[in-house]
């Protein structure tokens, strides 16, 4: 599994511009099976510590091995974003439902 995190960075105080950049990563590395609910786990962490952002994105690549041929695999993730107290940010918006 790999990711990626993006931010629009308030380039003002107001956050009324903006600019995109890549926030840490690309990061990568193998995460774990759950015979349970048949799901690959993997938990990645990204800091911007003392950066404002108006938008996160989060890319995410799934791969495996199959008869000896790397595919790629359907992936999701969830984006978590928290304070430097350890509270977890209020998000104002909600991302689209997939159709």
């Amino acid at each position: 599994m790999a990711a990626v995190a993006w931010g629009e960075r308030c380039t003002d105080e107001a956050c009324t511009a903006a600019q995109w950049e890549k926030i840490g990563g690309p990061s990568q590395r193998k995460g774990f099976w759950n015979t349970t609910s048949q799901v690959c786990y993997i938990g990645l962490s990204f800091s911007s510590a003392g950066k404002k952002y108006k938008t996160l994105n989060l890319d995410v690549i799934a791969t495996a091995v199959e008869n000896g041929q790397t595919v790629r695999k359907r992936a999701k993730g969830t984006i978590t974003a928290r304070r430097g107290n350890g509270q977890c940010v209020g998000a104002t918006a909600t991302p689209a439902k997939k159709q």
